[in-house]
Parts: C-alpha cells; structure tokens; sequence
C-alpha cells in the first residue's frame, strides 16, 4: 500500500558543478514539509531505493541534462518513464527506468513514472551552479509546487502549459 502520494528523487554529484542540481531541488523540496511527499538526495540511483519506490504512487527523478539545447531558450523538460529490461540489474548504479523495472519484480508495485531534466553545461569541480542550470532550478521548483497543489501530474502535462510530446516549455 502506497504511503507517499509523491516521491522526489535528485541525484548527481553536488561537487561537480550543475551536475549536483538534481540534489539541491530534491533539499528543496524537502525543506517545504508537504504532507504526501516525500524527497530524496542522492549521489546515484542504487538498488536501495526500490522500497522508497515501493511506497509512492508517483516518482519523479530529477537530473541535469546535457543536451542539444540553445543556451538562450533551454528550459527543463518533463518527461513519462517508460520501464526497460534492466542490462546488470545487479549493479551498483542505475538509470530510473531499471529502479522501475526492479521496484515491480521485487515489490510488484509499478508507481506512475516521470524525469524532470534540468539543463546543465558546467561539470567541472565546483559547487556553484551555471546561470542556466540556475535558471532550470527555480523553473523546475515551480513546476513542482504546481504539481503537488493540482495533485494531478497527469493533468497538468496535458494543460496548456505542458506542449511539444509531454515537455515543458
């Protein structure tokens, strides 16, 4: 049975640049105590979490994205997660899709799927994000708190807001 309504997983590595974004909107969100969501920082996504998934109803993993992006217009991007055949199921690091993947054979549980990527460029050693990861951060953090108050994550990729094959413009 399902305890969470939300879970929120940011992972990267917050020493290297924009690459710890994922972290710090995941604190974030922790930080505002919203009853039915729970948040998670993490460095990397391990078999660990598959109970965290196992309780939520809805997950969101939240990461730094290095794309083919105009550094002028680039905004996050959120996006349905479909379930893929894990390649080491028992390694130590995984992508969202193989968490997924295991969280349903392991707990027979399949929580609704999403990534929310947040444009990034800077992964040297640092602790400061770049502008455009900066930019992405309070966007995504605005998606976010709309998500959690319409509580229908579903709705609000279809509302006039959400364009372009279920990415945020």
């Amino acid at each position: 049975m399902s305890c969470n309504r939300f879970l929120v997983i940011g992972y990267g590595n917050p020493l290297r640049g924009d690459d710890g974004v994922g972290q710090s909107v995941a604190e974030r969100v922790a930080s505002w105590q919203l009853a039915g969501v729970r948040s998670l920082a993490v460095h990397q996504l391990t078999p660990e979490l598959v109970m965290e998934l196992a309780e939520a109803e809805t997950v969101i993993f939240v990461d730094a994205w290095i794309g083919a992006f105009d550094l002028e217009t680039a905004a996050i991007r959120l996006e349905i997660l479909q379930r893929t055949t894990p390649d080491d199921p028992a390694g130590h690091a995984m992508d969202p899709r193989t968490l997924l993947v295991l969280t349903e054979l392991l707990e027979n549980h399949q929580p609704q799927a999403y990534q929310l990527l947040i444009p990034a460029q800077q992964f040297e050693f640092s602790e400061e994000f770049s502008a455009l990861t900066q930019r992405g951060m309070e966007q995504a953090l605005a998606t976010l708190k709309q998500l959690f108050a319409l509580d229908q994550i579903d709705f609000f990729l279809q509302s006039n807001q959400c364009i372009d094959q279920g990415r945020l413009l």
